[in-house]
């Protein structure tokens, strides 16, 4: 089970990373800028591939994982030496890849709307916390660019985080688990030996990266750029954590947190 939230980890940041880059769109952040971050979800992309054809799943499953991967690689070449990249076509099959990913999970684990909701998410928010970061650094080593670009991504990394940890708190208050043969809200499954690494979800991995990009969006005022990408640093580092203490709970409990 954890195996397969690995593979589709790594497949959402392939499917999802893309459409970072519609926050420095058409800017003049070109080049090696764009060759990275066409490169990384294609990387994470060919891990997953590799890994979901060693999983039990159907045939066709693979051929439509495997089908996918080969489209993102033409898109990429297609775009890799261009100053920027069609946006049209990494959003096409980004959403291709969405659809891919919805159709994923209602196999692996039934229809579950909650769960495919927050599984993309959370891919959301790794991305653009990882999109942010490199950002960060970019922006240390070529002096001179706008920061708009990087506080427009900040402002969107904001909402995303925001929006998930609204939805972490209803989960909280009306969700419910079977634990040990029992119907058990959330709300008292925290407080058990089980659940209390929730609270690192809850607080630790959403609430305090959400307060440091608070600090981020106010030191963009005054570029200070090292101060920023410690920050970002420190926020993609929680996330992380957050979002692999969600997938066990998610693999053992199946909670939509």
């Amino acid at each position: 089970m954890f195996y397969n939230f690995f593979v589709l980890a790594c497949l959402n940041l392939a499917v999802l990373y893309p459409l970072c880059l519609w926050s420095v769109a058409k800017n003049p952040l070109k080049n090696d800028f764009y060759k990275f971050h066409l490169g990384l979800p294609n990387f994470f992309g060919g891990i997953a591939v590799i890994c979901f054809l060693l999983l039990s799943a159907p045939l066709t499953l693979k051929l439509f994982v495997l089908g996918w991967k080969c489209l993102f690689l033409y898109v990429t070449f297609y775009n890799w030496k261009k100053p920027y990249p069609k946006m049209g076509q990494l959003t096409a099959t980004s959403f291709l890849g969405m659809f891919l990913m919805t159709f994923l999970l209602a196999c692996l684990f039934g229809p579950n709307p909650g769960l495919i909701f927050m599984v993309l998410l959370s891919g959301f928010i790794l991305s653009f916390s990882l999109f942010s970061l490199g950002l960060g650094f970019w922006y240390a080593q070529n002096e001179g660019l706008s920061f708009e670009y990087l506080r427009r991504t900040v402002r969107i990394f904001i909402v995303l985080l925001f929006v998930r940890w609204v939805w972490d708190v209803g989960v909280f208050f009306t969700g419910r688990l079977l634990y040990q043969g029992q119907m058990t809200p959330v709300s008292n499954f925290l407080f058990k030996s089980d659940g209390f690494l929730l609270f690192f979800v809850l607080w630790i991995g959403t609430l305090l990266p959400l307060a440091m990009l608070y600090f981020v969006k106010g030191s963009l005022n005054w570029r200070r750029l090292p101060a920023i990408n410690e920050m970002l640093s420190s926020s993609f580092c929680l996330i992380l954590a957050g979002d692999v203490v969600t997938k066990y709970y998610t693999a053992r409990y199946f909670i939509s947190m």
